[in-house]
């Protein structure tokens, strides 16, 4: 009789935690012990913090209004692979049940993703973990008229809070800055004695040093970069390159992050076609640290109408798409790996601007629950 091999209980929390999320939320089943420990916060913050095995997947709007799409983008062929793309359901809004709105990706922090309500008249959010399904939905609030809202999503790790923050541009008065707080459940709200009055960036803030950014254009004065602080709650200023300044008329921009710098894309129309470039902030808040440089690729217009790179991914790798419905993965060289038509984009070109990357977790909000 073969004899019971039974391991000790913290070899099997050291394991667990080197797996990935998919992996655990199935062994949830395998026992009543094993499902309280995978369901227990503290063993989310660890396996977060550990890094073992980290999923990132790419989470875009889909043609169909109540759907997302999410492509592990570590897979060997992203893009081929059809069970390295999930399709999630929309969270429902209890607030815009019952009248029409949009549903906008605004960004992700540690797992969750911000969604962003649009009605007629007012706004609302849900932060979501598509891994656990967990949620929370935010009061909506009334949308103030003939304001511009710059929006983003931001974590405070000295409280372990969620930050949802709304810059709101008005060219009548000074911006306002609301922010609310997952943790305590309540919006706060002060102004900012600059007077921007025009929001350059396409796409949302994007995290980085805990800080949101934004491209902004001040009244009578050279457009910056604006940078909030969600745990200091303060504003500041990031000088773009003396370069770039020149093309602020004629080109459009969007903030990414790549190997923890900060990269500002920018895509100008040359000769009739829109060709991007890219300004990367080596050191961050340095104004001499930026490099320009084009983005490396190959002359793909026989596939692609357009070329807009997306986001960054693993060795170097740029994740783009042609805005309508294809998908394209290149190298550092420019060169073509993989693409892929995907219907579900919409043909919209605003569509690919409102993605974001978002790493899997456990992690569970303050009052978060099943949505």
């Amino acid at each position: 009789m073969k004899r019971k091999v039974t391991l000790p209980f913290d070899l099997i929390v050291e394991i667990l935690l080197r797996l990935s999320v998919r992996s655990l939320l199935r062994f949830k089943c395998v026992s009543k012990s094993w499902c309280a420990l995978i369901s227990d916060p503290e063993f989310a913050k660890s396996h977060i913090d550990m890094a073992a095995a980290p999923t990132h997947r790419f989470l875009f709007t889909s043609s169909n209004a109540s759907e997302l799409n999410a492509i592990d983008v570590e897979a060997e062929e992203p893009l081929c692979d059809d069970s390295a793309n999930v399709v999630f359901k929309v969270p429902p809004s209890s607030t815009f049940k019952y009248y029409k709105h949009s549903v906008r990706v605004v960004g992700s922090c540690r797992g969750f993703i911000l969604l962003m309500f649009t009605g007629l008249d007012s706004i609302g959010f849900i932060v979501w973990n598509p891994s656990t399904g967990l949620g929370k939905e935010i009061l909506h609030k009334p949308m103030e008229r003939s304001c511009e809202y710059l929006s983003g999503f931001g974590y405070d790790p000295s409280t372990d809070d969620y930050v949802i923050v709304n810059v709101i541009l008005s060219r009548r008065k000074h911006p306002k800055i609301e922010c609310f707080s997952l943790r305590a459940n309540s919006w706060s709200c002060t102004k900012s004695k600059a007077p921007y009055r025009e929001n350059l960036t396409f796409g949302d803030g994007v995290f980085l040093n805990g800080a949101l950014h934004w491209l902004v254009k001040p009244k009578d004065k050279v457009a910056v970069i604006i940078a909030f602080d969600v745990t200091k709650r303060t504003l500041l200023e990031i000088p773009l390159p003396h370069d770039l300044a020149i093309m602020l008329k004629f080109n459009l921009f969007r903030f990414m992050v790549r190997q923890g710098c900060l990269v500002l894309c920018s895509f100008g129309w040359k000769n009739t076609r829109l060709m991007p470039e890219m300004w990367t902030m080596k050191e961050y808040k340095v104004q001499s640290s930026w490099i320009r440089s084009l983005v490396p690729y190959k002359n793909y217009y026989n596939l692609f109408d357009l070329f807009l790179p997306v986001c960054f991914i693993l060795n170097g790798e740029t994740l783009a798409s042609n805005a309508i419905n294809t998908l394209v993965r290149l190298n550092d060289k420019g060169e073509l790996l993989e693409h892929r038509m995907h219907e579900s984009i919409l043909n919209k070109f605003y569509t690919l601007l409102h993605c974001v990357m978002y790493r899997e977790s456990l992690l569970s909000l303050p009052s978060a629950q099943g949505i």
